[in-house]
């Protein structure tokens, strides 16, 4: 009687294959859900501008020079992150 100690190539082949179909079927879903939150959070970045801009306009008459100049101190704002 011949006793195993591991597993057969077979087997492991047949369990990478698995893993691998699985992975190409839930990898494009995992895309879209990125590309959503991404394009999510340039929205609220962009909204949080808008609404600085706007508060400038209206206390100091102008709009700021942020998209000229790259200067969102002057806004008093900051992208939250990194």
């Amino acid at each position: 009687m011949r006793i195993s100690r591991g597993f057969s190539l077979i087997e492991l082949l047949v369990v990478v294959a698995i893993i691998a179909f699985l992975s190409a079927l839930t990898i494009p879903s995992l895309m879209k859900f990125l590309a959503r939150s991404k394009r999510s959070e340039a929205m609220l970045t962009l909204r949080s501008l808008y609404l600085a801009e706007k508060a400038h306009q209206m206390e100091h008459g102008t709009y700021s020079s942020v998209i000229m100049g790259n200067d969102s101190q002057s806004l008093g704002w900051k992208p939250e992150g990194s």
